[in-house]
């Protein structure tokens, strides 16, 4: 299957293209939801309790954070408005929503939507890599590559570095890898 057909989309993809087209999209969302509910199940039983909270933790902080850049934009612009805890929240909901309804209802225009966030990537890589690049101050290679900094109060910098190392860590987590199950 995967060399007839090679997608990182895994089984639903599959479905959606070999199921008769009167039942495609009905079939692939429901082999989504079902690859889902056995990751979910996986996840929470077999690797422990613990271990599946931090994964749906870390699944779910992709909208945790976007909801507190949304309400830190609000705070640094709005000089009335006063950050509560429960905005914070409601705006989290709000965009798990939208995505839910964009990804449930917007089929149809997801293609458009991911071709106008490349287009912005792309361009948005440009307008802020020119001015970095030619207006950031220098500084030596040795003290890019030899000096080490423990501004964090950390005894070990050992520990500092790893606690520094997850931001960069958390973008490649993997947390798409229920959909790759069928290349193994």
């Amino acid at each position: 299957m995967t060399s007839m057909l090679p997608t990182s989309a895994g089984q639903y993809h599959w479905v959606a293209e070999l199921a008769p087209i009167r039942y495609a999209k009905s079939l692939s969302y429901t082999a989504g939801a079902g690859s889902f509910s056995c990751w979910l199940w996986q996840t929470l039983t077999q690797t422990g309790m613990i271990t599946g909270f931090a994964r749906l933790s870390i699944a779910a902080s992709a909208a945790y954070v976007a909801a507190t850049e949304i309400q830190g934009l609000l705070v640094f612009n709005i000089d009335s408005y006063e950050s509560q805890n429960w905005h914070g929240t409601l705006i989290y909901w709000g965009i798990l929503t939208i995505a839910a309804l964009v990804n449930i209802l917007g089929i149809n225009f997801f293609p458009h939507i991911e071709t106008v966030a490349f287009i912005h990537h792309i361009a948005f890589f440009f307008v802020f890599l020119v001015p970095l690049v030619y207006l950031s101050p220098r500084s030596t290679t040795s003290f890019v590559f030899a000096n080490f900094e423990n501004a964090g109060g950390w005894q070990s910098n050992g520990v500092s570095w790893g606690i520094g190392l997850l931001a960069s860590a958390w973008a490649f987590v993997g947390t798409f890898i229920p959909s790759l199950s069928c290349w193994s």
